[in-house]
């Protein structure tokens, strides 16, 4: 009996090693089968080389390898490698001159994740560019499975060519009673032997593994169900809690609006009292000459956007820097006493006390701790707490809320659009202001 011997290459990167290993596997079993027919596949891969010292590159017995082998398939997923591209061009060149081996490329079609892409996906794509322009045509798959079934199509049309087996028993047709060649394949039917009772312990060990994590996993489920029903008893428990705490809060809110109203009447009846004194009027007092009629009228009106932008113009006509739009630290320093007492007045008496520049100094010298010594966190706790900043930013001028409200954080004006005024060193001056003694 003859046996006809086909000799396969399969060259691929590392990435492919599992598929490298399943498709070893289904050469061998389809050997069981070509065997009767006397046919025999003999794969080639490079684990099969020894890698001891040789007068010669290890790569050139690669490429000796497959310029002597009838089939060659090359496997690809995210990136092509140095060697198996020269590899590629190795039976590309050998079959230009002697119309063999038999090219075969596949590209994995498996979804990638995209953390692990790396700038080698361009060999990928310029690889398959360079097979365009070779015209060579080249096969996608989508797991180990679907591989096998393509290359299988492919062995049957082989098979089929009488031409195409012609080719190969020219190169390739030995007798059986070749004892040494015989016995190379009984060690190879051995090998694969070794490495499918291999395969088959492991995934009896992961089928095991299996098991006992569904066993955990059901106690886990046990365990889970106990715990929500848990959960919701005392999430009933707390909803009754909250109900109780709901109407004691109301009952507690209903006796304090009882008594603000008493207080509210009684405020009412000393305003209406002859004997009481209420100041309705600040005295307008300027070293420099400068007319506050304006501001007071618009902080009177409510008009706060409006005041705080007359406060930046009236603090520039009062150190004499309307020209330059913008302030020094020695305009700071210098600024009028009785100017800067009759706008900190103003805004303090038209807001409840709730605007002011001495409402501001008194949260951050008082409370925070502002000095001289700038220290950003402390500046960044001050913005935060009149609402200049929010979410870690600063606020823009035009998102400022400009309404005396409760929700209104206490000193949020004025600010004068404090980036246009103070703008050499917005935070350097305006803290110098706030230092001042005489607010």
């Amino acid at each position: 009996m003859e046996i006809k011997i086909i000799q396969i290459f399969l060259a691929s990167s590392s990435e492919l090693k599992e598929d490298r290993e399943q498709f070893e596997i289904f050469i061998n079993r389809k050997n069981k089968e070509y065997i009767q027919k006397g046919i025999f596949l003999e794969l080639i891969i490079w684990e099969d080389f020894i890698d001891a010292m040789s007068a010669t590159r290890l790569q050139d017995e690669y490429n000796n390898a497959i310029r002597e082998c009838d089939l060659f398939i090359s496997l690809f997923a995210t990136k092509v490698g140095q060697y198996t591209e020269e590899e590629f061009d190795t039976a590309f060149g050998t079959f230009k001159q002697n119309n063999t081996p038999l090219i075969y490329t596949y590209f994995k079609d498996s979804p990638i994740n995209l953390s692990r892409i790396t700038p080698e996906i361009n060999t990928l794509l310029n690889f398959k560019t360079k097979l365009d322009q070779l015209g060579h045509f080249y096969t996608t798959y989508n797991n180990i499975e679907d591989l096998k079934f393509r290359f299988s199509e492919q062995l049957n049309k082989i098979f089929n060519s009488l031409d195409l087996m012609k080719s190969f028993s020219k190169k390739l047709t030995l007798n059986t009673s070749l004892e040494p060649k015989k016995e190379s394949f009984k060690q190879k039917f051995e090998i694969t032997q070794q490495k499918l009772n291999q395969y088959q312990t492991e995934i009896n060990q992961l089928q095991q593994e299996l098991e006992e994590e569904r066993s955990h996993t059901s106690n886990l489920t046990e365990k889970l169900q106990l715990t929500e029903q848990k959960l919701f008893d005392k999430e009933l428990i707390i909803n009754q809690l909250q109900q109780q705490i709901d109407h004691l809060i109301q009952q507690e809110l209903s006796n304090k609006e009882l008594i603000i109203n008493q207080l509210q009447q009684q405020i009412n009846n000393l305003k209406n009292s002859p004997n009481s004194t209420i100041i309705t009027e600040i005295e307008l007092k300027s070293e420099k000459g400068v007319d506050y009629t304006k501001l007071r009228d618009l902080l009177a009106a409510g008009k706060w956007k409006e005041a705080d932008q007359e406060t930046a113009n009236v603090m520039l006509e009062a150190t004499n820097r309307v020209s330059e739009r913008w302030l020094r630290v020695e305009d700071i320093d210098n600024f009028p006493c009785d100017d800067l007492r009759t706008i900190d007045q103003l805004w303090v008496h038209y807001s409840k006390g709730k605007f002011g520049f001495s409402v501001q100094k008194k949260i951050y010298v008082d409370e925070l701790g502002g000095t001289t010594d700038y220290d950003e966190n402390i500046w960044y706790k001050f913005c935060n707490r009149i609402g200049w900043r929010r979410t870690g930013r600063y606020v823009d001028y035009s998102d400022f809320i400009f309404e005396l409200q409760n929700t209104t954080p206490m000193g949020h004006l004025p600010h004068c659009d404090s980036r246009s005024i103070f703008y050499k060193d917005y935070i350097f001056s305006f803290r110098f202001l706030l230092l001042r003694k005489d607010l």
